[in-house]
């Protein structure tokens, strides 16, 4: 008889547990880590800290759209005025 599986260690299974955003308007928002959003996110957050030209680019796209959506009732237009460049930038 071989011996039982022995379970992955905590640190081995990092990305099974869930990663939470907390929204501006306090909702959370788990994750899961391994998922191939959470990846592209991850890999877009890292090129924005590493790339100066696609940080300030962003911040241009960002602050058009605070401006472009400043009234608006909800934040979600905003959100979507950014998708294009973080989707184009990944």
């Amino acid at each position: 008889m071989s011996a039982p599986a022995r379970l992955p260690d905590r640190a081995d299974r990092s990305d099974q547990r869930p990663s939470v955003r907390v929204r501006g308007d306090g909702t959370p928002r788990p994750r899961h880590r391994a998922s191939p959003w959470c990846r592209a996110t991850t890999a877009f957050r890292d090129r924005l800290r590493t790339d100066p030209a696609t940080r300030r680019a962003h911040e241009e796209v960002k602050d058009q759209a605070a401006r472009d959506h400043a009234g608006d009732p909800d934040h979600d237009d905003y959100t979507r005025a950014k998708s294009s460049f973080i989707t184009s930038h990944r």
